[in-house]
């Protein structure tokens, strides 16, 4: 971790995940001690791999008030992390606070991650937090290509293959999209399996039109065949992220 001189800010430091032999520690101030009021801190993490994206865990976390939130209160002492190099709400992963945090994976390989403290208040036991960030590879899907300018769009030409859905962080109420292609003379069997998951909903599209469409959620085995036997696209669309 390397701090940035070339600022008016005392904590503006400068992650290169290149650098780092396992995981990328980033501690609040004073760790594992009190850290300081009134502060606010900037850590930007970044990678020079592009086919690489971030997994960052809590190894130790108490950053007040004492419950933990998503995007809710917390409104001094806490944690907001971007994708990029700042702040953007469109890219805003989460505001947190309290003493549990999830495990994240980016989509992106690099991360702007604010740390911000209030006025000093009793009882004066909280110690900051400590994040680990670990550098791995993009996933990416062997039988298609992902579609530009989209963070969970694909396209499968293949006559075979799988897919799955994204393991790395995604905004509120986005859609996935899967193209597939269908040959003169072919048809497509796409089978669904899922294993607990709560989506919203699936649909199934064949040249823009609805086939099945697919509305229960909390299954943890379903599945699902649909053929056609003409030239055309069909398109599977998921929502992962409305609840």
């Amino acid at each position: 971790m390397v701090q940035v001189e070339d600022t008016a800010s005392v904590c503006y430091w400068r992650v290169l995940i290149d650098r780092c032999p396992l995981d990328c520690p980033l501690l609040s101030p004073g760790y594992p001690g009190i850290y300081p009021p009134n502060t606010e801190c900037f850590y930007h993490v970044l990678s020079k791999n592009s086919d690489e994206v971030f997994q960052i865990k809590a190894s130790g976390l108490s950053v007040k008030p004492r419950e933990f939130n998503l995007q809710k209160n917390c409104q001094t002492d806490y944690i907001e992390i971007y994708e990029g190099r700042k702040k953007d709400n469109n890219k805003k992963i989460g505001r947190f606070c309290g003493q549990d945090f999830p495990n994240i994976t980016t989509s992106t390989n690099e991360v702007a991650i604010f740390f911000v403290s209030g006025r000093a208040t009793p009882p004066y036991n909280y110690t900051g937090f400590h994040l680990s960030v670990i550098g791995v590879t993009k996933e990416w899907h062997k039988d298609g290509y992902q579609l530009l300018n989209t963070m969970c769009s694909w396209r499968f030409n293949a006559t075979a293959g799988s897919i799955s859905s994204p393991e790395h962080w995604l905004p509120e109420k986005t859609t996935c999209q899967y193209s597939f292609h269908v040959y003169p003379g072919h048809y497509l069997e796409l089978i669904i399996h899922i294993y607990g998951l709560d989506l919203t909903y699936i649909d199934l599209r064949y040249w823009r039109q609805l086939v099945p469409v697919y509305a229960q959620s909390k299954l943890h085995a379903a599945i699902i065949s649909s053929s056609v036997s003409s030239y055309g696209t069909v398109d599977l669309f998921l929502d992962p992220t409305t609840r």
